[in-house]
């Protein structure tokens, strides 16, 4: 598996099943996962706690017009200033 894309056509609805794809994928991150994208998702608390990992993991992640609530934006700030999670915020909501 090169690169990985998770996409949704409402980022105003949350999908659980997407909570569950981030855990597994990237907790099982195999050594040939090298990107991932999440395209229009309302990322939550727990989305954004699963996208938190090491940014010299190797996996490329990219947020693109994703929306977030309150919790998961201050989660992914967190993140940020640990120099963990994305490594691209495209046209953030």
């Amino acid at each position: 598996m090169d690169k990985f894309i998770i996409s949704s056509r409402h980022p105003s609805r949350f999908f659980p099943a997407v909570r569950g794809a981030l855990s597994r994928l990237l907790a099982q991150r195999s050594a040939s996962l090298r990107g991932l994208t999440v395209e229009c998702v309302c990322i939550d608390e727990e989305h954004a706690r699963a996208l938190d990992i090491e940014t010299d993991s190797g996996v490329e992640i990219i947020l693109h017009h994703c929306v977030f609530t309150s919790l998961g934006q201050g989660t992914l700030l967190k993140s940020l200033r640990h120099n963990r999670g994305p490594t691209s915020l495209p046209s953030l909501e």
